[in-house]
């Protein structure tokens, strides 16, 4: 699909046409790897998510939302995607030893103009969480 991203006036050529969505959006997701080092370097974990923030359980079927952190301490990074074509509401487990209850992590890539930061939510068992309020095929990356 690199095809897509080629620069239609300048035929011939293997140019990326840098007017389009897709490469800025690529190179919107590469600056915020470049700029964030526990993207580059950090220890990856697949994480567990609930619909309810309460059982929490790694997702199956064909409308999850997979999550993975990357972790170089102190600092958790929060990758997200809403593979559904229906808007999702889930709680997405994140690591207690670098999250305090209350504490907010900022949407790096992924959220609208503007988009409010999460608030960490600790439940009685000690599970940490974020609750993710994703559109259809939204993907985040959030620290």
């Amino acid at each position: 699909m690199r095809e897509a991203m080629f620069d239609l006036h300048a035929p011939g050529t293997n140019l990326p046409n840098t007017q389009c969505t897709i490469y800025q959006e690529i190179a919107k997701i590469a600056s915020v790897m470049r700029n964030t080092e526990a993207l580059r370097f950090g220890r990856m974990y697949f994480r567990q998510i609930s619909g309810h923030g309460v059982n929490f359980g790694l997702p199956f079927g064909h409308e999850f939302t997979p999550a993975f952190s990357r972790i170089l301490l102190p600092r958790e990074v929060l990758v997200a995607y809403n593979v559904s074509d229906r808007r999702r509401q889930d709680h997405v487990v994140v690591a207690a030893e670098s999250h305090a209850a209350g504490d907010r992590l900022k949407v790096l890539y992924g959220g609208p103009a503007g988009h409010p930061d999460v608030v960490v939510q600790r439940n009685a068992d000690d599970t940490h969480h974020v609750q993710l309020n994703l559109a259809p095929r939204q993907f985040v990356i959030l620290s």
